[in-house]
């Protein structure tokens, strides 16, 4: 329903609508709408736009989700002083939840954020097991935290210790 209301502001010559007063707003000549969303497949609760708005957009970009490499240059961007070794831990980590919802093991959605967010906790002087345990082994459920710990022995590259330590902190 709120997706329709914009349908006259991506027009040719936007404008919108007050249905209360009847007021009709113009746009500002520069004005321009730049628009983002999460793709429909494999998140809860994301639907896709309809023809009739989809097709308002004149220019569409799709992305690829960042993974390994090009996920630690993005990060390596937004968290200069974040050393590259701890990074890719983080990352390590972040691709081996990815590949159990993958092979749907588990569900809960962990990528790009929760990365940037552990990253940015031990910026701010956090341990790195608390930092992960944090921002994101508490988002998973009790099963999915098991299915990570039964390939613990595939992420000793994950932290300075071990997985396993991780866990009993958690």
């Amino acid at each position: 329903d709120c997706l329709f209301c914009i349908h006259a502001i991506l027009e040719e010559k936007p404008r919108l609508l007050l249905t209360e007063t009847g007021e009709e707003i113009h746009a500002h000549p520069n004005f321009e709408v730049i628009a983002t969303m999460n793709p429909t497949e494999g998140y809860t609760g994301t639907r896709a736009l309809n023809q009739a708005l989809y097709s308002r957009f004149g220019v569409v970009i799709r992305f690829k989700e960042l993974t390994g490499e090009l996920l630690i240059k993005a990060i390596q961007v937004h968290l200069p002083c974040i050393l590259a070794e701890i990074a890719c831990k983080v990352v390590d980590l972040i691709d081996a939840i990815k590949k159990l919802r993958t092979e749907e093991k588990i569900n809960t959605p962990i990528g790009i954020r929760e990365a940037l967010n552990t990253l940015k906790q031990i910026q701010d002087g956090l341990d790195i097991e608390e930092a992960i345990s944090s921002s994101i082994i508490s988002k998973l459920e009790s099963y999915e935290v098991k299915e990570l710990e039964s390939i613990a022995p595939k992420l000793r590259s994950v932290s300075c210790k071990s997985i396993d330590e991780l866990f009993e902190i958690i």
